[in-house]
């Protein structure tokens, strides 16, 4: 234990544009270099040119001239082909130090057994959520909570709209399918939706992530009889800057994080809910996987199980007087150093015992 975290090697599974790829990879690796000098090596899979020599050059040094006191980490890897099968090889043959990844339930939604391979064979695994905590313990003894990080905003909001403004950020998601059961869009037309056709104050509803107009046209269709709501869409000019999100997520006078509840979405990590909280904006939230570990119902938000709650607690925040929000907005913030990035890194070094030969 004379050592500490010099360089990690960290493989994802797909492009930037994932959001476990920037805030479980990009991002954090950039603030352990930037915070505790550990350098890096991040190879994300591509068929350009530059990608695929990036990677033969990290694989070959990974396994002939590995850095001391490095970490290999394979995030999130759970497809069959060409490169997870290499990454399995170089698992297999480079074991020590290894850690892998998780914070989706992929397991649910494509065949199961690379994600098995990964947690069966590497030291340790980070589990994003409690669901994937103890989904993982059935194949590794060496399972971690590592709740997904997220950056600090510099965008706070401040008061409420003159017209009260619910909000939501997402990926739509499909409607057919393996996943359209867990869907966000199901979700939504389950859960928010209903509850929208019955308020009784004038709104704005705003989201972000809905970019079809087909789909945008649909989420019309549902309010065309609602006079007193407002429907407006928004499409980020890049999901890489969190400033930009965090600016129209300030907008907000509530966050809105429903969720059917489905195995696939117990084992999310509440990054939704997260995003709000950064701004100060209060959360309903279906009582589902880590949503549970984040919102403290009455101080930061409201758990709403069904349509009707959520037209209820909507209400009730529309309806707070400026210090009673106030106070719910302050909650949020203090929320923040649960899953900020030093919370993260934190909890790598304080768990970094599981490293033979590294310490703190």
């Amino acid at each position: 234990m004379s050592k500490k975290i010099r360089h990690i090697y960290c493989f994802s599974f797909y492009n930037a544009d994932s959001p476990s790829t920037r805030y479980r990879a990009i991002q954090t690796l950039r603030f352990l270099k930037h915070e505790h000098g550990i350098s890096y090596t991040h190879v994300i899979p591509g068929y350009s040119f530059p990608l695929i020599i990036q990677f033969i050059k990290s694989y070959i040094e990974v396994l002939f001239f590995r850095r001391k006191a490095s970490l290999i980490l394979f995030q999130k890897i759970y497809s069959s082909g060409l490169y997870s099968t290499l990454l399995k090889v170089l698992l297999l043959l480079r074991k020590s130090l290894t850690v892998y990844d998780i914070d989706d339930a992929e397991y649910l939604r494509f065949p199961e057994r690379t994600v098995h391979f990964f947690m069966k064979n590497a030291q340790t695994v980070f589990a994003g959520s409690h669901e994937l905590e103890k989904y993982a313990l059935k194949f590794n003894s060496s399972v971690i909570l590592m709740t997904s990080p997220l950056l600090h905003s510099r965008h706070i909001k401040q008061e409420r709209n003159e017209v009260f403004t619910i909000g939501w950020i997402g990926d739509y998601g499909k409607s057919e399918g393996r996943s359209a059961e867990y869907s966000h869009k199901n979700s939504l037309n389950q859960l928010l939706f209903p509850a929208l056709t019955e308020l009784t104050i004038p709104s704005k509803l705003v989201l972000i992530g809905i970019n079809e107009k087909k789909e945008q046209d649909e989420v019309r269709a549902k309010f065309k009889s609602i006079r007193d709501l407002s429907i407006e869409f928004i499409q980020p000019e890049s999901w890489h800057d969190d400033d930009q999100l965090f600016r129209y997520i300030s907008k907000f006078d509530v966050g809105i994080s429903p969720l059917v509840d489905h195995a696939f979405n117990r084992a999310k990590s509440a990054f939704k809910m997260k995003q709000y909280f950064a701004c100060g904006v209060p959360v309903l939230a279906s009582p589902v996987g880590e949503n549970n570990y984040f919102l403290m119902d009455g101080v930061n938000g409201f758990f709403c199980n069904h349509a009707d709650d959520f037209r209820d607690k909507i209400n009730v925040i529309a309806m707070m007087d400026k210090m009673q929000y106030s106070r719910m907005s302050e909650a949020c913030l203090d929320t923040v150093t649960q899953f900020d990035l030093q919370h993260y890194s934190s909890e790598l070094f304080r768990n970094s015992e599981w490293l033979p030969g590294i310490r703190k």
